[in-house]
């Protein structure tokens, strides 16, 4: 199931629950929290930043919890860990087939739809996973918005 959140939808706490139980996961607070930023601030956050804006919920929550959950969600594949940066990651809801596109002045990462057969090995090799990613200049920092 991909999850994505549509234009105005509030998420409800107990349907994060739902999508957690369907998918053979142990609800707690924390991942129905983390879940929810991450589908109502599509922003590829990084796990710094999702820690930042958990603990605005819950007070009493550590690093290692926000981590591990994240490392959680990888495994049951509600999400994807994306290295684009070489000092940190950015974690991204859409686990559907797609691509960034990386702004190099304002480092906004976009998803990019595209349409690449994935095949199912290469010389031998079994491929589980593809990434494509594009770096340049974003539509804002042409358009001037962006002052540098």
């Amino acid at each position: 199931m991909v999850l994505k959140k549509e234009s105005g939808l509030k998420i409800d706490e107990k349907e994060l629950s739902r999508i957690l139980r369907e998918r053979n996961c142990k609800v707690t607070v924390p991942r129905i929290k983390i879940l929810k930023y991450l589908l109502m601030n599509r922003v590829h956050p990084t796990a710094e930043l999702i820690y930042r804006e958990v603990k605005k919920e819950l007070p009493k929550v550590s690093y290692a919890t926000i981590y591990n959950n994240l490392n959680y969600f990888i495994e049951n594949n509600l999400l994807k860990r994306i290295r684009l940066h070489k000092d940190y990651d950015i974690f991204d809801v859409g686990t559907h087939m797609h691509s960034h596109f990386i702004c190099k002045k304002c480092n906004k990462v976009y998803d990019i739809p595209y349409e690449i057969h994935q095949p199912k090995k290469i010389k031998g090799h079994l491929i589980t996973d593809m990434s494509v990613n594009f770096s340049g200049i974003c539509k804002t920092c042409l358009k001037g918005k962006i002052k540098f």
